[in-house]
């Protein structure tokens, strides 16, 4: 009867023991472990930051633009609309003032009449450079009252819009944008 005990005990921790290696393997397996995933890469955005979301007529409003990825770029080209009866591009012969995410900046242009400025970024370097920080900013006057938005022009897929531009394949990686909204009052 002893031993009749003791194989059941034993066979009881054993029991116990496989089901403790089940259920660490199930939780590791399944990511729930600090660090045992790695987390999906952030989709490549650009994303429109004003300093103000409402201003007066006459007043002046900085808006950021800062590119976000985890992949390595050669290059971005950006379109930027806004509506020229509502805003200004105060300083249209540089209208966006250049971070220092891309070593060059060879186009950096503003169509008034359209509402629509275009700047241009790239690196020479083979290894690229990782898309993510401040990519420049753009100040505007406020000329009348009324809603109005900065946007970055973007269809995904197309190519004759906002591009940033892999450099390992050379695609257009841009998957986000984030428009800015403002209101002018008078």
């Amino acid at each position: 009867m002893k031993h009749y005990n003791m194989k059941r005990l034993i066979l009881i921790i054993l029991g116990v023991l496989i089901l403790a290696e089940v259920v660490w393997a199930v939780w590791t397996l399944s990511g729930r472990a600090a660090g045992t995933r790695a987390s999906a890469p952030k989709p490549t955005a650009v994303v429109l930051i004003p300093d103000k979301n409402s201003l007066r007529v006459g007043e002046t409003v900085k808006i950021d633009i800062n590119l976000s990825s985890t992949r390595s770029t050669s290059g971005a080209d950006l379109v930027i609309i806004y509506d020229p009866n509502v805003l200004a591009v105060k300083n249209v012969g540089n209208p966006v003032s250049l971070g220092n995410l891309y070593p060059s900046y060879p186009s950096n242009l503003v169509s008034e009449g359209e509402g629509r400025v275009s700047v241009s970024a790239v690196t020479q370097e083979n290894a690229g450079v990782i898309a993510d920080g401040h990519f420049g900013s753009i100040e505007f006057m406020a000329k009348a009252a009324g809603q109005t938005q900065v946007m970055v022009d973007f269809a995904f897929g197309q190519t004759t819009d906002s591009n940033i531009i892999a450099v390992d394949s050379g695609d257009d990686i841009l998957l986000k944008v984030t428009n800015a909204s403002l209101s002018v009052l008078p």
